[in-house]
């Protein structure tokens, strides 16, 4: 039939051409639709994270279905209609469709054309992203990324406006991250790595988490297993955070070591800070190491996200704080890395 339109002209990533045969022809922008789209206002209550901010690893299916009803970045109208067309392709019935929901016979497109992540492994031969390195632990490949950075994240903010919709806590993330370089790690919370990780598999279409406990302790060899050394190794360990304000209460025969950044023995106190959480941008020396590829900072006073919900470990301990902390109640300043499981 002679109408309609029959051709869709990209002008930019912004806007596209309509044209007709008649000769006639109008524009459409990006997220342009006929009616306004609902926007979800509440929070997953398990992880305090708006459900744009959540990464498929921690989607249930419910919340899955929900996060793609909720999609505003796309052109709606076009999406449902090759959704529909992709399901008849694939064999699909005219009875089938009565028996399939919308939102179903959405999910198998958006999966089908690369368009929403899954929680599938990539393919053997895929290359590592960007900034990941490829690591073998326990038998699998891994793609291991370095530390993300404060200007990363703020790309990601810039992106999505997730700082702006953060959960309220009693640690504002800027404390964390005032006066820090951005090529330098960003310091954050549990919930704001996991959001990261939902805007970063946006991007790459594949699932995005953190690294599991055990992963870190192959990736990281580390001294908290050996109880005998461990003070020994802890009054030797270097600071890597400049905090605004000491933390310590101290004999006065004892001194700060301005290196370490703390008593060089373990009589000492936890003293209250006036002004919490402290600011807690670098110092300008921070002590990197490295292992299997990857550079890891050791140091008393920084810790990295496992993908364990609130699980944190440094080279000397590892255990559970509040999920929306970046770590200044317990002494510790947290960063996070990525990983996306490679094929076999």
């Amino acid at each position: 039939q002679r109408e309609g339109w029959i051709d869709v002209l990209p002008v930019n990533s912004r806007l596209v051409l309509l044209k007709a045969l008649d000769g006639s022809w109008d524009i459409i922008w990006r997220s342009f639709r006929a009616k306004k789209p609902n926007i979800p206002d509440d929070l997953v209550p398990a992880y305090n994270l708006q459900l744009g901010d959540l990464p498929t690893t921690l989607m249930t299916e419910g919340e899955r279905k929900r996060a793609t009803h909720f999609r505003q970045e796309v052109w709606d109208e076009l999406e449902e209609h090759e959704a529909e067309q992709a399901f008849y392709d694939r064999g699909g019935s005219i009875s089938d469709r009565q028996l399939t929901s919308y939102t179903d016979v959405r999910i198998a497109w958006l999966q089908e054309s690369g368009k929403l992540a899954t929680a599938e492994k990539m393919k053997p031969a895929a290359k590592a992203p960007d900034g990941f390195q490829i690591v073998e632990v326990a038998g699998k490949r891994l793609a291991v990324s370095e530390l993300i950075s404060l200007g990363e994240f703020q790309r990601m903010h810039i992106e999505t406006g997730y700082l702006d919709r953060r959960a309220d806590c009693d640690e504002g993330w800027n404390r964390a991250n005032d006066d820090v370089s951005l090529i330098d790690p960003v310091g954050a919370s549990w919930v704001d790595a996991q959001a990261f990780c939902a805007w970063k598999e946006r991007q790459l279409g594949v699932a995005v988490r953190l690294p599991r406990k055990a992963e870190l302790q192959v990736l990281w060899p580390r001294h908290f297993n050996d109880k005998s050394q461990r003070g020994r190794i802890h009054r030797n360990a270097p600071s890597a955070v400049r905090w605004s304000e000491l933390r310590f209460e101290m004999p006065e025969s004892e001194q700060l070591n301005p290196r370490l950044g703390h008593p060089a023995s373990m009589n000492y106190k936890r003293r209250w800070i006036e002004d919490f959480p402290p600011y807690a941008p670098w110092l300008n020396d921070i002590p990197w190491v490295s292992y299997n590829g990857l550079k890891f900072i050791e140091a008393w006073d920084v810790s990295e996200w496992c993908q364990e919900y609130g699980w944190i470990t440094d080279y000397l301990w590892e255990g559970q704080i509040g999920s929306s902390s970046w770590g200044a109640y317990k002494d510790t300043k947290v960063c996070f890395r990525l990983v996306v499981e490679l094929g076999e």
